[in-house]
């Protein structure tokens, strides 16, 4: 370890104190564990894509590593820490969404959501999905654009979440940015197709009804790409009759919330 490397390391080991565990962090970064314990030792400096990883993990500046120890400590570690149950709650999530970029990479991109709203009857919403890699985990955002078929009125809300796959099933979810009351959960199947096209599953949250009733209903994703026109992609999404032709042929039939013959639950529906 050169006299350079010293403040880094050193700089290093305090931050990360922060964390509930290295492993864990080293799982939200996509950084290796025997790697990243070479950076704690000081045996090794990190490449700068992997140092503007961290620093934008802990919300450092630029550098701010490589400062003396007395300087990183009075700008950065001097901070109020995080509680034991904080970390408690870290843990849970970090096991609840460990990412596993491989097998969730083919699902990014943009996709058009469709279900039958939960608060117009007999309409399909139709929404705007973007699933997207940021350090080292899988994140959502969803937009959903209409307009009240009954008073005109225009509505927006907006979603963030986390993506997860456990057991070939994708788990996506969401609370909403605008209210903090709002929060929704979302399962598709996985594929095995290289990219992802079409998903079919369920998705749950509450009525816009007043009285807010907890409700499920069968969903499809249908991607429509990386690179998109996202306005034009904003402006198809609304409420819609099921034959309209802003619902791609195929997606109505596959949303119909009737129960199965065989089923006592209303469940998913596989794309063939």
């Amino acid at each position: 370890m050169t006299d350079q490397d010293a403040p880094f390391s050193a700089n290093l080991k305090m931050i990360v104190t922060r964390e509930a565990s290295v492993s864990d962090l080293c799982r939200k970064l996509s950084i290796n564990r025997q790697q990243f314990a070479r950076y704690l030792s000081g045996q090794t400096r990190p490449s700068p894509h992997n140092t503007r990883k961290i620093e934008v993990h802990f919300g450092l500046e630029p550098g701010a590593l490589s400062w003396s120890k007395a300087e990183f400590q009075r700008n950065y570690v001097n901070l109020p820490l995080t509680s034991a149950s904080d970390h408690q709650v870290n843990k849970l999530v970090n096991e609840a969404f460990s990412p596993d970029l491989r097998r969730l990479r083919p699902y990014l991109g943009y996709h058009h959501a469709y279900f039958y709203s939960f608060g117009w009857q007999g309409k399909i919403m139709k929404t705007l999905v973007h699933l997207y890699e940021q350090d080292g985990q899988v994140l959502s955002k969803t937009i959903e654009r209409l307009r009240d078929p009954v008073t005109g009125h225009r509505f927006v809300f907006k979603y963030r979440g986390l993506v997860t796959m456990k057991a070939e099933r994708l788990f996506i979810a969401e609370t909403s940015t605008m209210s903090a009351g709002e929060m929704a959960l979302t399962i598709l199947y996985g594929t095995y197709r290289s990219q992802a096209t079409k998903l079919s599953g369920l998705t749950m949250g509450s009525s816009s009804a007043s009285r807010r009733d907890p409700t499920v209903a069968r969903v499809i994703y249908n991607k429509i790409g990386n690179n998109i026109d996202l306005r034009k992609a904003l402006g198809a999404c609304g409420l819609y009759l099921p034959n309209s032709q802003d619902v791609p042929s195929g997606i109505a039939p596959l949303l119909d919330n009737h129960l199965d013959p065989a089923f006592d639950v209303l469940t998913a529906r596989p794309v063939e």
